[in-house]
């Protein structure tokens, strides 16, 4: 039978592990987004050249939705060029 202080310190340990795995899968999250962000940038520039990455670059900085992501991905499918490219996204903000 664990003792009052046992039982004490161990919620408090348990309570401590849930907080750091939900620290673990934020920073996670954060992480993979900035990654993603990267890769559509690198897309971008592929496809329109590095002004058009730059600006994107600028421009999904705060982003942190990755379904707003897909969307940019999207774009750089569907549209022909840079400046189409340019029109679209500043539709979507």
């Amino acid at each position: 039978m664990l003792t009052y202080l046992e039982a004490c310190a161990q919620e408090y340990q348990a309570k401590l592990r849930a907080e750091g795995q939900v620290k673990g899968l934020v920073k996670g999250r954060a992480e993979v987004l900035d990654e993603n962000k990267i890769s559509v940038c690198k897309r971008a520039e592929r496809r329109f050249g590095a002004v058009a990455a730059t600006d994107l670059a600028r421009w999904i900085e705060g982003i942190e939705d990755g379904a707003r992501l897909w969307e940019i991905v999207d774009l750089i499918f569907d549209c022909e060029d840079a400046s189409e490219f340019a029109a679209r996204l500043r539709q979507i903000a």
